[in-house]
């Protein structure tokens, strides 16, 4: 983000989303997920009590946004209708499924 302010252009890529540009509405979304991820990462590491629910929150943002991704050629009359699939899909869904079965030992182990 500072890099940018300086006038640096740089390639930020998440969840099929590309943006040559910082400071831009992508570039500075892209860089808030980016955070959003790095503090669930580091909440889940230090197994904070709020963690899981940061987890399954950004499971769902990054599945959600890449469903979008997938769709939107389908819904823009004007890219054509070719498929891109998203490979991000199949470490998200098991990171999901994950996060919400150790969810009930996580939340009975942080009360004490």
């Amino acid at each position: 983000m500072i890099l940018g302010i300086f006038g640096f252009s740089f390639e930020i890529s998440l969840y099929g989303f590309e943006t040559n540009e910082p400071i831009s509405i992508v570039g500075v979304s892209m860089i808030l997920l980016f955070v959003f991820k790095g503090v669930t990462a580091y909440s889940l590491l230090k197994e904070k009590d709020w963690a899981i629910t940061l987890g399954i929150m950004d499971a769902i943002t990054g599945i959600v946004l890449c469903c979008l991704v997938m769709a939107y050629p389908f819904i823009d009359s004007g890219s054509g209708a070719n498929l891109n699939l998203r490979l991000e899909l199949l470490l998200l869904v098991p990171y999901l499924i994950k996060l919400l079965k150790i969810k009930p030992e996580w939340e009975k182990s942080t009360m004490f």
